[in-house]
Formats: structure tokens, sequence, C-alpha cells
């Protein structure tokens, strides 16, 4: 107790973090700064939970929002991060803690948001989330994207959902190549 009441303030709002993340299973969503994506993001991933809830035996905690430059990301089997042009450049040491989690088996879903890049936003610009994707991830080894196909794992592996629902019906879904091992003891 004498050493925890000596700790600076951000080791204990680091230690508050740390045990919410961990006390329940919970999914994550990158906090934006936008309000309308950040409400978005929430109530979406409250819906997925929800959802969960229902049909499996997953009973996970409500969503969490995570900063990827001062947060832990291993605390978090999924990550949604809505990418929006107003992100600022990551830190070498964000950027290294994604490719870590990435690494280590982490899911990031990645949300350009800009199917709709030939329509107008309502701030009367287009949405180039791919270019800020790319710009934000700058200095990552990760594989290319490649087109989600009804051959790939994933689609296999998520027999609950006959289609990936969204904003849009007529989109492309691409994944990073992964592996996956099973152990036989």
């Amino acid at each position: 107790f004498a050493v925890a009441t000596h700790l600076p303030g951000d080791a204990h709002a680091d230690d508050a973090f740390a045990l919410k993340a961990s006390l329940t299973y919970r999914l994550a969503y990158v906090v934006t700064g936008d309000g309308e994506v950040d409400n978005m993001s929430r109530a979406g991933l409250k819906g997925l939970t929800r959802a969960l809830t229902e049909r499996t035996a997953v009973e996970p905690g409500e969503p969490i929002a995570i900063d990827i430059e001062s947060d832990e990301l291993a605390f978090f089997p999924l990550i949604y991060w809505p990418v929006t042009t107003s992100q600022a450049q990551l830190s070498a040491q964000a950027l290294a803690k994604v490719d870590t989690f990435m690494r280590n088996g982490g899911t990031i879903l990645f949300d350009t948001r800009d199917q709709d890049t030939a329509l107008p936003t309502a701030t009367g610009r287009t949405a180039n989330g791919s270019a800020t994707l790319r710009r934000l991830l700058t200095g990552l080894d990760i594989p290319p994207l490649q087109p989600l196909t009804p051959e790939h794992v994933l689609t296999r592996t998520f027999y609950l959902l006959r289609e990936y629902p969204g904003r849009w019906a007529s989109g492309r879904i691409a994944v990073y190549s992964i592996a996956i091992m099973f152990l036989s003891i």
C-alpha cells in the first residue's frame, strides 16, 4: 500500500485502466477525437457485444475506448480502429506497440470508412481513409492486404455470419494473411 500511494498519477491511471481492461473480456475501439465517429464506434461495439452474448457462450463486458499512444493493447482480442483523416501521425513508440500487438496475434479491424469516396460527406469533403491509413502505418512491416474470399479461413470460421453487414452491402473486405496453428497434445 505504501508503494502504491507514492506512484505518480499516470501510474495510478495505468493501473486503473489495466484493471478495468483485464477483469473481463472486452472489445475496444480507438478514440479518434471526432465525437460522432467515437459515439458510432461505441454503439457498434455495444451491438456486437450484445450479439456475442445472445448467440455464443461469451459474455463480454462493455466495450472500452483506447488511446493507441498511451494504452496497453494486449488486453483486447479485437480492436476496432475507425480511420479519420484528422488523426495525427503515430509516434515511433505507438507504431512499435501496434506492430507487437499484431505480430502476437492481436486483431485490429481498420475501418477506412471510404466506401463512399465518390459521395461527398456531410462536410462537403470526400473521405480518404485508405490514404490516411497508409500514412498512419508507414514503417510497419505488415503483409499486403488480400481480398476476403469464400475460401478464406475467416469466412469458414465465422459460421455465425452469413455475410459481413455494414454500411455498404457491396463493399469488398480485405484482410492481412494470417497463420493459424493448432496444437495436438
